[in-house]
């Protein structure tokens, strides 16, 4: 009796595991899916967080942070960045900007949270307000942290918990780089 009870036991562990991992591999697919539609997307949404947008050149990043630091909204630290006071019930952290360019056009721009705790709540701040970008969940493995992903168009927003990121990315874009890196190193391979 001992004996069947243990087996009924184990069996209801594995069948749990199961539907955990088919739950995970089916949550896993439909959100490389949505971030494969955003990479193939026509539309194109151009503004991120404090009015950024898509397709900044550089000069014209450095000329608006300029008019963000003269309106308040931004500061300059001693070592010349530019930073942002995210200020919520749970506090204050300075959020510092990064930008990356792709022939001199924006087409990511992350957002560092000094104290990575506050990424959790600008994640529910971000939700609160833009309902229209679908919430995708990616987690590849077990010992991975859970990857949360809002998506709207050909623009994807990372919310990277562990790093304390909020990754702004115009996936077209990304998906021409990404293709262009894998060109170059088939040249590179095909040297040795």
């Amino acid at each position: 009796m001992k004996k069947i009870i243990l087996v009924f036991i184990v069996s209801l562990f594995f069948v749990g595991c199961n539907s955990e991992q088919k739950d995970r591999e089916e949550r896993n697919a439909k959100c490389l899916e949505a971030i494969k539609l955003a990479q193939n997307s026509e539309e194109s949404v151009k503004a991120t967080f404090l009015g950024f947008e898509f397709g900044m050149t550089a000069k014209q990043l450095y000329a608006y942070c300029g008019k963000l630091v003269k309106a308040g909204k931004l500061k300059i630290d001693l070592s010349d960045n530019y930073y942002y006071t995210f200020n919520s019930s749970i506090g204050d952290s300075k959020v510092y900007i990064y930008p990356e360019y792709y022939n001199d056009s924006l087409y990511r721009i992350s957002f560092k949270f000094e104290d990575a705790i506050h990424i959790f709540k600008a994640q529910q701040m971000f939700s609160d307000k833009h309902d229209d970008y679908g919430l995708q969940l990616l987690k590849l493995s077990e010992d991975l942290p859970m990857k949360v992903y809002r998506i709207k168009e050909n623009q994807i927003v990372e919310f990277d918990t562990s790093a304390g990121l909020m990754i702004y990315e115009n996936a077209p874009i990304v998906k021409r780089i990404n293709a262009e890196k894998e060109a170059k190193s088939k040249e590179t391979i095909s040297d040795f």
